[in-house]
């Protein structure tokens, strides 16, 4: 299976660690996620994600200036903005240059959002077999079950949220 080097851009530990353990029980073992803007850039200079995934509200710094930083520093690379207004943000986060917007407390879509950036990415940088990106990002994403946080929490936990 192709390796996807997906870097998360997130505040919080507990949606770092969720996002995290679902990624990885999709066979998506390459992630790397960064809470800063100053280590957001270290990791699109230096590691080179093919996707980004990122929330919109954290305390000094937000979704759109990481936006605004993958833009500049890799603009090939998909940005998937997780929001808990998708609505509200959506038109900007677009029109800004963003992938996709999904809604962080229903992200049923998620997964093919995800495995369509991953092909739309190697089709428009040209670094590899589309035709196998493709069915690698969805047999990746396909068991990936993304569930309201509060249900994915409490199967981590053996039922017990502490």
């Amino acid at each position: 299976m192709a390796t996807v080097r997906v870097l998360f851009v997130d505040d919080s530990a507990d949606d770092v660690y969720l996002a995290t353990h679902q990624l990885r029980r999709a066979g998506l073992d390459d992630v790397h996620a960064v809470a800063s803007a100053w280590d957001l850039q270290r990791e699109l200079e230096g590691w080179r994600p093919q996707i980004v995934l990122s929330d919109v509200r954290m305390p000094g710094f937000d979704g759109f200036q990481a936006l605004e930083i993958v833009r500049k520093c890799a603009p090939t690379v998909p940005f998937i903005l997780l929001s808990g207004g998708a609505q509200r943000c959506a038109a900007r986060a677009l029109g800004a240059g963003a992938y996709a917007v999904v809604e962080k407390e229903c992200p049923d879509n998620l997964p093919r959002v995800f495995a369509d950036a991953f092909v739309a990415h190697v089709a428009y940088t040209g670094n590899g077999d589309t035709k196998r990106a493709s069915q690698a990002a969805h047999a990746s994403v396909r068991y990936m079950s993304v569930r309201h946080r509060s249900s994915a929490l409490d199967e981590l936990s053996g039922g017990k949220v502490h």
